[in-house]
């Protein structure tokens, strides 16, 4: 063992080729921990992309749902024409409202593609109706890449009181 110790202390530098396969094999490291750090950007920005499509759907969700709450049952129906639907409804107002979603740009980078309302009757009597709200969105942004999709759906009753004593199970 000694004398391995001696030969290092003789030495008084490296040699070339020393100096070279410490470089290569340093090299290959940094390339995969560069290759993995990167990937995490790109996931980063992916998971970002569709974090700010889950808050635009929620406020467009909100903001029907709120409306659709109060509406008056028998007016709620829906259209689909081109593939689209348009949901429309009296509200307690007695004012028309009516809603279509496709080809809407929410923001920069968030374009509603596909927007279907469906009208689902209840099964309880003198309940009333749900009405289930589904949305694709394209998420288009250079960072990253190909633009992704995303499909949302939520269901929505409006709040009416019914006669308890009517429902019969």
């Amino acid at each position: 063992m000694e004398h391995i110790v001696n030969y290092f202390k003789k030495r008084e530098g490296v040699t070339l080729a020393e100096l070279m396969v410490a470089f290569g094999v340093f090299g290959v490291f940094m390339a995969i921990a560069l290759g993995g750090f990167m990937q995490s950007l790109q996931n980063q920005r992916v998971a970002l992309a569709f974090m700010e499509a889950n808050d635009a759907a929620s406020i467009l969700f909100e903001d029907v749902a709120r409306e659709l709450r109060t509406a008056k049952i028998a007016t709620i129906q829906t259209q689909d024409r081109d593939g689209k639907t348009k949901l429309t409804f009296t509200d307690y107002r007695n004012k028309n409202l009516s809603y279509d979603f496709s080809g809407t740009q929410i923001s920069s980078r968030i374009i509603v593609e596909t927007f279907h309302a469906l009208v689902v009757p209840s099964v309880t009597k003198g309940a009333p109706p749900r009405v289930v709200l589904s949305i694709t969105m394209k998420i288009t942004d250079p960072s990253i890449g190909d633009p992704a999709r995303k499909v949302l759906q939520t269901t929505i009753s409006p709040r009416v009181y019914y006669n308890l004593r009517e429902i019969q199970i």
